[in-house]
């Protein structure tokens, strides 16, 4: 639907008529101030976040100590609790584990 909107308003812009923002929106099912900003270049939500983990520094430092035979993950949380304080919880060290990237 929005890709419609998107062709509606490059056909608009294309002959130089100004849009009726009100129509589009019912004819859409869109709020009018939605159809302006997409008017005025809005591409919409980005499909994923780059948002980087609170683990990402101490990443490495924790794939070493579950390289280590016989260390579990409740005590790599348990060091690093100790030695860092407290920062992440202790199912992220497992997502850590799970991971293994």
């Amino acid at each position: 639907m929005k890709n419609n909107l998107k062709g509606g308003l490059a056909v608009m812009d294309s002959l130089d008529i100004k849009p009726n923002y009100a129509a589009l929106g019912r004819k859409y099912g869109m709020d009018w101030r939605t159809v302006k900003k997409y008017h005025n270049g809005y591409e919409g939500r980005p499909d994923n976040r780059n948002k980087g983990s609170k683990l990402d520094e101490y990443r490495n430092e924790i794939k070493d100590k579950l390289a280590i035979k016989r260390i579990t993950v409740q005590g790599v949380y348990q060091f690093m609790l100790k030695k860092y304080g407290v920062i992440f919880k202790f199912q992220q060290i497992c997502h850590c584990q799970q991971t293994k990237t």
